[in-house]
């Protein structure tokens, strides 16, 4: 079912949902493509000297599935240093609207961020002057920042206000103060009522992909955004084996059917690449009239991909193959999609694919790999 226009994966569905589904798809965007939307990956950057701001940020970059960068100053601040009233360190550079300490490292990224929550702790009623040399050292424009920061007893005044200047070309949102030891709660419940913008680097790879995307009914298949063409109906051999298998797929390409589906975890895969093989000779078909599509498993395949990806190619020996998916998300799915990429490119892979993929896992994966999916295959039973 579709809650808030997203599809349930795991909620009972019926055919006229199904129905509805794709036809307010297709129907939707006479260019094909989905509506443009703003915004991006989502960075929580923080100072935190005494470690109060700290425990925030990470519930921050928890909640929101971000990066965390923590602002490590390059001379690190003692007790000495922030002793309020004593002309120290945090006093006198608190004093000085120039003062700019040095930061530790850089985010060697920034470009990748569209929305930026910045924390830190209140000195003397506004940010650190940490915070200033933080925001003069990248190009922000564009980019979304949200300022919380945290304190004993002080609001948060004009500390967010303050910052504006030096990052004019972004867009600031409201900032807000903590108190120390302010729960992961209160702090979800601040971030959901905050007017964010939706993901960029999802929607920009949709849009990508669907733009080079088509389907044709007529001839029953499907431009992918790798530029080829796949059918749209095919044979699953799932549980075929043996003879059987070989029987089977034989018979499908005998019968029309141009679009075999098969993977490791089928323990086919030989099987398959010996019916295509005695098909084409048997029928007179070419390599390229027959698609053929196999999945790596997680576990020790998505680990070692460059060798699960060769085992697979040397268990079809078919030249190449036509489209190869990651079977389900894992921990090293990024790691064994990266692998695959090299494959494109010296022509053993021609597509590439998601199985078993869906928004939450879809978000987190998209903005990580350079060529954009083009199948996610996902089971689906309308009946």
């Amino acid at each position: 079912m579709l809650e808030n226009n997203r599809f349930d994966s795991k909620a009972n569905i019926k055919r006229g949902e199904v129905a509805s589904m794709l036809y307010h798809y297709l129907s939707s965007n006479t260019s094909g493509q989905p509506e443009p939307a703003a915004g991006g990956k989502i960075l929580v950057a923080y100072f935190s000297a005494t470690n109060t701001t700290r425990p925030l940020a990470e519930y921050a970059a928890d909640i929101l599935s971000a990066d965390l960068y923590e602002i490590v100053p390059e001379d690190p601040y003692t007790d000495a240093d922030l002793a309020y009233y004593t002309n120290g360190r945090a006093d006198r550079e608190q004093n000085d609207a120039s003062a700019r300490p040095a930061i530790s490292g850089i985010v060697e990224n920034m470009a990748d961020y569209d929305v930026i929550f910045l924390g830190y702790p209140i000195w003397h009623g506004q940010a650190p002057r940490i915070i200033s040399t933080f925001l003069e050292s990248y190009d922000l424009t564009g980019k979304t920042i949200i300022p919380f920061c945290t304190s004993h007893s002080s609001g948060i005044g004009s500390s967010d206000t303050s910052l504006h200047s030096l990052a004019s070309g972004a867009n600031w949102l409201a900032g807000r103060r903590f108190a120390g030891g302010t729960t992961r709660s209160a702090m979800e419940d601040w971030i959901s009522g905050l007017d964010l913008p939706e993901p960029e680097a999802v929607v920009d790879a949709v849009t990508s992909a669907t733009s080079k995307a088509g389907f044709n009914f007529e001839t029953k298949s499907v431009t992918l955004n790798s530029g080829y063409e796949m059918p749209i109906n095919g044979l699953g051999t799932y549980s075929l084996h043996g003879e059987t298998c070989v029987n089977a797929v034989k018979s499908a390409l005998a019968s029309g059917v141009r679009l075999i589906d098969t993977a490791t975890a089928y323990g086919n895969e030989e099987e398959v690449g010996q019916a295509v093989r005695e098909a084409m000779e048997e029928l007179g078909l070419q390599r390229e009239d027959i698609f053929v599509i196999t999945k790596i498993y997680p576990g020790s395949e998505m680990a070692n991909p460059e060798q699960s990806i060769q085992a697979c190619l040397d268990r079809l020996d078919l030249g190449y193959v036509d489209m190869m998916l990651l079977h389900h998300p894992d921990r090293n799915d990024v790691k064994a999609y990266q692998a695959m990429e090299k494959f494109v490119e010296n022509g053993k892979i021609r597509s590439l694919g998601l199985s078993n993929w869906y928004v939450k896992e879809l978000e987190e994966f998209l903005p990580q790999v350079p060529i954009t999916p083009a199948l996610v295959q996902n089971e689906i039973h309308p009946l």
